[in-house]
């Protein structure tokens, strides 16, 4: 919602404008300053969201020797876009991304509770029955 610095769906009780580490200011499409506290920035008509990342976990994988195989061979990950709408906010909308990240039928059981440990930030793993 417009103004509402509360991301409540993913993290209630956090703030966007003091949460992060460091946020960078663009003006007029380029990068102008960084700052720490994006307090005095934040406008009613200000909407914020925030962007998951699968890479930011695939380090768990590997450290629980589970490195995803598209790491191994120094590619990118399989992506695809779903036919699921993501929560519109104004002009910001699209459709659900997916990555998958092939395993072993064996390693399973091994990389599913790894993942769960991270739900709020990733859909639960899937597999073939």
């Amino acid at each position: 919602d417009a103004g509402v610095p509360t991301p409540s769906r993913v993290a209630p009780g956090a703030d966007l404008r003091t949460d992060i580490p460091q946020y960078r200011v663009y003006v007029n499409g380029k990068m102008d300053r960084e700052v720490e506290d994006a307090t005095s920035l934040w406008t009613d008509d200000t909407v914020g969201f925030l962007l998951g990342c699968s890479f930011s976990w695939e380090g768990e994988l590997a450290a629980a020797g589970l490195c995803p195989r598209h790491v191994e061979e120094g590619k990118n990950v399989s992506m695809y876009k779903t036919n699921i709408p993501n929560v519109a906010s104004g002009r910001f909308k699209g459709f659900l991304v997916v990555s998958m990240r092939p395993y072993l039928p064996k390693d399973v059981d091994k990389v599913r509770p790894l993942l769960l440990l991270l739900a709020s930030q990733i859909l639960s793993p899937t597999a073939p029955a």
